[in-house]
């Protein structure tokens, strides 16, 4: 459950220094409604809270109700991640039916809609995964001067070889003539190569750079 107290929340100072009650609410929803769509799939954007999801979040705020915003997924954690939202009912001290909204949609859908069992996310920790996917990572340069056989080893991210010898080589069995250069292209912010690159520098030089 998400606690939209907006008066006791000491690290997000726009849900507090707003001018009035409704420009804290609104700083509050339209922030969480971005952390939330963030959670997503692999942290793809394209699960934000619709704008219009967000209104209906504002109007309860706005009319005295209460609310929980949770997210989840259905199938039992394999299907589709909905936003879950439930609605305090202050006239009959209850919960409302709570409704489910897709990505992209703004008509949240019955919980007989969704493939049981449904699983509920913890959303500090979908956080803590976010922020440990997008923290920097430190990388290690490395650079060969070589002459004869080797392997570039696994798990480099990205890398080069030039032939500065008389003669040609080889990389991964491909010839590589002398002065030529060949590229190892990035692979990406957290791949790497999996196997080996094996060279051959026999009667000529290689430089090798390679980050880790």
């Amino acid at each position: 459950m998400i606690d939209f107290d907006v008066d006791n929340v000491a690290n997000q100072p726009a849900w507090t220094s707003g001018a009035t009650i409704l420009d804290r609410c609104m700083a509050a929803v339209m922030d969480i409604g971005v952390w939330l769509g963030t959670c997503c799939a692999g942290g793809s954007t394209a699960g934000l809270a619709t704008e219009s999801t967000l209104q209906q979040v504002l109007m309860a705020i706005q009319n005295g109700q209460d609310f929980e915003a949770k997210l989840v997924v259905d199938d039992n954690g394999d299907g589709d991640t909905y936003l879950e939202i439930r609605i305090w009912n202050p006239d009959t001290q209850t919960w409302e039916t709570p409704l489910y909204y897709t990505a992209g949609s703004n008509v949240g859908v019955p919980a007989g809609s969704l493939t049981a069992p449904i699983i509920y996310l913890n959303p500090t920790a979908v956080l803590n995964t976010i922020a440990g996917n997008t923290a920097g990572a430190t990388n290690t340069f490395n650079v060969l001067n070589v002459s004869g056989a080797g392997n570039i080893p696994a798990g480099i991210k990205v890398g080069s070889v030039l032939n500065v010898g008389g003669a040609a080589g080889t990389l991964d069995g491909v010839s590589i003539p002398a002065g030529a250069s060949v590229p190892i292209p990035h692979t990406g912010k957290n791949d790497t190569y999996g196997a080996v690159i094996p060279y051959d520098a026999s009667g000529t030089v290689f430089i090798i750079q390679y980050t880790t």
